[in-house]
């Protein structure tokens, strides 16, 4: 990877970067979130606390869909596709925020 390259504000591997970044962000405060309200959750009734067990579910999706973020990223940091899938498949984004990650991908492409 070519210093130039990585240093230019507005170059592929630079917006790619940032992409992921973002996304790693998004996840984390959604991981953040679901750990903050098991934490403040009241105690619940064994084994008929929907809610609760909702809750412990999500937190076991977000902790592995953040693992195969990082996995994703560090094999092929620059793979627009990669992120593009990643985010197509990932159900931590609205409507709104995949949109906007995509777009930024297309700016990547049209860098």
């Amino acid at each position: 990877m070519s210093t130039v390259l990585t240093q230019k504000k507005n170059s592929p591997v630079v917006l790619v970067e940032s992409v992921w970044r973002e996304i790693e962000n998004h996840l984390e405060i959604e991981k953040k979130r679901i750990f903050d309200e098991i934490l403040n959750y009241p105690p619940p009734i064994p084994a008929c606390d929907v809610q609760f067990n909702f809750l412990l579910e999500e937190r076991s999706k977000i902790t592995e869909e953040l693992r195969r973020m990082r996995k994703i990223s560090e094999n092929d940091a620059n793979g627009v596709q990669s992120i593009r899938e990643f985010v197509e498949s990932c159900e931590y984004f609205d409507n709104l925020l995949e949109a906007k990650l995509l777009s930024d991908l297309e700016k990547v492409l049209d860098e």
